[in-house]
Formats: structure tokens, sequence, C-alpha cells
């Protein structure tokens, strides 16, 4: 589950061999990256979106899950759920 946009909750399927994945990591996700959270994360880049050649593309954090899910779809990746 995750939180909308507007704040209610929402199901986020995913693909069982993703589940499975999950399932089967060495540790929680939250001990890959602690004393990480969106805030960070979103400071993170865009201070180093300031810092490099991506500074005045209007490139936004969101950019990356457009792109991400454009070149998955070019490699054959079916999107829907």
């Amino acid at each position: 589950m995750m939180d909308a946009k507007n704040g209610d909750r929402r199901l986020v399927p995913l693909p069982s061999d993703v589940v499975t994945m999950f399932q089967q990591r060495p540790a929680p996700i939250w001990e890959w990256f602690p004393g990480w959270n969106l805030g960070r994360l979103t400071h993170a880049f865009v201070a180093l979106v300031r810092k490099t050649a991506l500074a005045n593309t209007g490139v936004t954090f969101h950019t990356l899950r457009h792109t991400f899910a454009s070149h998955a779809v070019m490699n054959g990746v079916d999107l829907s759920p």
C-alpha cells in the first residue's frame, strides 16, 4: 500500500517475481538506506541536478519515473497490471 497525492491509500500490485525478490532479500529495505526518506532523497536529487548539466533542463525526480518506464517498455517489459 502507498499514499496517493491526495492522501488516500491505494494498493499497488507487484509482479510475483518482484514480491519473491523482496521476500528473499537479506535485509529489510530501510536497512539498505538507513536514515533516508523521501524528503532527504528529493533534497539530494535537487542538489545533484543543480551541480550538473541538468540544471536548466527542467528535469525533476518524477522525470526518472517516466524515463525508467519508457526504457522498460522499449526493452519489452509489460507495464499492465
